[in-house]
């Protein structure tokens, strides 16, 4: 069972970020905020959370990526891995309702 939650979740986050990458990059493209601060605290910029969103993606979300947790997570782990999923999607819907909202000037 704890699998198929595991994946469940796993897949809701990869949703997640590839539907960021693509408002941001629509919103970046629309508004040319690609150089602006991405976060007030941080002198990361647009440009750069966004890359650093699509190396997530390619290093955490890919399907050899998935295809190798499945293998290698232990049943009694999978609780431990929900939860850091659970937490990782909530921290990633704030930023990406943050920075939409940025970078459209809300």
């Amino acid at each position: 069972m704890g699998k198929y939650v595991f994946l469940e979740k796993w897949e809701r986050n990869r949703s997640l970020i590839l539907e960021f990458r693509d408002s941001m990059e629509e919103q970046l493209d629309t508004t040319c905020g690609w150089e602006k601060k991405a976060f007030p605290d941080s002198d990361i910029t647009c440009a750069q959370y966004l890359a650093a969103l699509k190396e997530l993606l390619r290093l955490e979300y890919s399907d050899i990526r998935k295809k190798r947790l499945i293998e290698d997570i232990k049943e009694e782990e999978y609780p431990q891995h929900i939860q850091n999923l659970d937490a990782q999607y909530e921290k990633i819907k704030k930023q990406k309702e943050f920075l939409i909202c940025k970078v459209k000037n809300c």
